[in-house]
Parts: structure tokens; sequence; C-alpha cells
């Protein structure tokens, strides 16, 4: 019995092991994320304690909620990596609600935060947006579903 190897049996997603390159970036994004954020944290706490070098600020960090974006960074990653629809779902989720979040604070509770911030923190907010809506397309779509519904 001879058994060949369909070369379209993948559809040109991606090999049994190996994540689609657009969930790779979202992965590497999220992990950058999560690594910035720590560090911000970690950071954060060094100066309260030393007191010494605290930066002035108009908002003062949130330290929960630091550490709870580094959590969901790291739970959206395992997510993404089990393949499974409950974990795309969950991840298309929070980047809808994170991308919402942060049009509330711009149009609604804090808009005058745009005027004070530099051209790079304007475009890196930009570019988070864009990255967002991005992967919610993405995540909601056929392709992933295809790719990451294995489970």
């Amino acid at each position: 019995m001879e058994h060949t190897i369909d070369p379209d049996t993948s559809q040109g997603f991606t090999t049994p092991g190996q994540l689609p390159f657009v969930v790779q970036v979202v992965v590497a994004f999220l992990v950058v994320d999560a690594l910035e954020r720590a560090v911000e944290l970690v950071s954060w706490i060094q100066a309260f304690r030393s007191s010494l070098g605290v930066p002035r600020t108009s908002t003062t960090p949130n330290f929960p909620v630091l550490g709870l974006w580094v959590a969901v960074n790291v739970l959206l990653v395992f997510l993404l990596v089990m393949r499974t629809r409950a974990g795309r779902l969950f991840t298309a989720g929070i980047f809808a609600l994170h991308a919402f979040y942060l049009a509330h604070v711009l149009v609604v509770s804090d808009s005058i935060v745009w005027l004070y911030m530099s051209d790079w923190g304007r475009a890196r907010l930009a570019l988070t947006l864009f990255v967002d809506a991005g992967a919610v397309v993405y995540l909601l779509g056929s392709q992933a579903a295809e790719a990451l519904d294995l489970s």
C-alpha cells in the first residue's frame, strides 16, 4: 500500500505543529506586551519602595491592573497555542474589549490625555488599536477557525 501526502491537505495554512503566521504575530505581540508590562510593574514598585526617582505623572500606576494584564497576556498565549475554539473566541473578545476600553478612555473618561501624549505615544496608541482590530477580524474569521479549532 502506498502512502502519499497530498500537498493540498493543509489548505496552505500550517503543518500540524506550527501556528499560522498571523497567530505567531499575535502571540509575539502578547509576549512583548506582557514583558513590557512586567518591566513597568517592577520598575514602579522599585521606585515606590525607594521613594527616590518616582516620576511625576498625572496618573499613578494601577498595580493590580498591570499585574492582571501580564496574567491575561500569558493566558491568551496559552489559549492560542492550545488551539481551541474557546481560546480563539476568548482571545478575540479580550482584544475587542481592549479596543473599546482605549476608545472609552480617549473619548469619554480622559479625553484630554490625547493632547498631552507625545507623537510616539499617539503613534503607539494608533498601532495598538490597529493590532486589536486586526486580531479580532482574523480570529473571528473562517481561516483562523480552520487553523486553530483543532481540539
